[in-house]
């Protein structure tokens, strides 16, 4: 189990990477996409932040980054959650973690849990970007998992 998400999150860097380059090579992208990459890098470092406890927090869950702050922040994000999984045993995936919502709400959820929610959540997301890039006849590149998997 622990090596499937250490895969998931290479596959989410690999799909992140290709809509982080993608938007530096059209030649305009919609301002909603760039919010969304934004929104999934910010999360990721929000819940890695609540998880470790060590992570910094990022200034905002919508943030306004673009240009290369936006390529640093995903890139980061998703080089330190891979990190984290790398570091997994199998014991950690069904440990509690507490942390609050963004609402100051307490909450406690197996690490397994949120790995999945935070994977998910960025897939939700690109699929977003993919969708408002397709209606401004752009092409986004393909970040479906089998693609990834494909170059093996």
């Amino acid at each position: 189990m622990v090596n499937h998400f250490q895969r998931m999150w290479r596959y989410t860097d690999w799909a992140d990477g290709r809509m982080i380059a993608f938007f530096g090579s059209a030649e305009s992208v919609p301002e909603r996409c760039r919010a969304f990459m934004a929104h999934i890098a910010a999360a990721q470092q929000e819940w890695l932040a609540r998880i470790t406890q060590t992570t910094p927090k990022p200034e905002a869950i919508w943030p306004d980054w673009s240009g290369e702050r936006l390529a640093a922040e995903s890139e980061a994000a998703r080089k330190n959650w891979i990190a984290y999984a790398d570091s997994l045993t199998l014991d950690d995936l069904p440990k509690p973690c507490h942390y609050q919502s963004l609402a100051g709400d307490p909450f406690e959820t197996p690490l397994a849990d949120i790995m999945i929610h935070v994977l998910n959540h960025s897939t939700h997301h690109r699929a977003q970007i993919a969708s408002a890039a397709r209606a401004a006849d752009l092409a986004p590149p393909p970040t479906d998992f089998i693609y990834f998997a494909r170059e093996g």
